[in-house]
């Protein structure tokens, strides 16, 4: 009996542990293979939420509502994005490139990372909202 206290309270510290070691980084289910996809641009789980945060907010200002909530739910758990960015000092109010090149920079990012994940974030929206999302990110993203 005693042997099953004991594993029960290893168990249940590793857990713990394990939590509070991962928990800077919010859930974000099926949404995770995009930001774990993004390492190979050589930046990490917390940068890929960071920018992706910031690539939305963006997006957020310049589309109407009912666009925007097209694009959000072709990303899962994109609100949890947008608190985790906002979370880590992105602003929430990013209106135009000058602006979301200073949330890359304070995301330990350079502005060509802008570059380089509208293009996965685009593939990404796209698998599941169709090229709608897609017109709808390039225009926002672009302009």
């Amino acid at each position: 009996m005693n042997k099953i206290k004991s594993l029960l309270v290893v168990a249940v510290l590793s857990s713990f542990i394990f939590y509070s070691c991962g928990s800077s980084i919010p859930y974000l289910g099926p949404t995770m293979d995009l930001i774990n996809g993004m390492s190979s641009l050589g930046i990490s789980p917390e940068q890929a939420i960071g920018g992706v945060g910031a690539l939305l907010n963006l997006t957020k200002g310049k589309l109407n509502p009912a666009d925007f909530l097209k694009v959000s739910s072709a990303i899962p758990y994109s609100n949890n994005l947008l608190k985790a960015a906002t979370d880590m000092g992105v602003p929430s109010n990013i209106t135009d490139i000058a602006g979301l090149n200073k949330a890359f920079k304070g995301l330990d990012m350079s502005p060509d990372m802008v570059t380089k994940m509208i293009p996965e974030l685009t593939k990404y929206a796209g698998k599941k909202g169709g090229t709608d999302v897609v017109n709808l990110l390039t225009g926002a993203l672009m302009k």
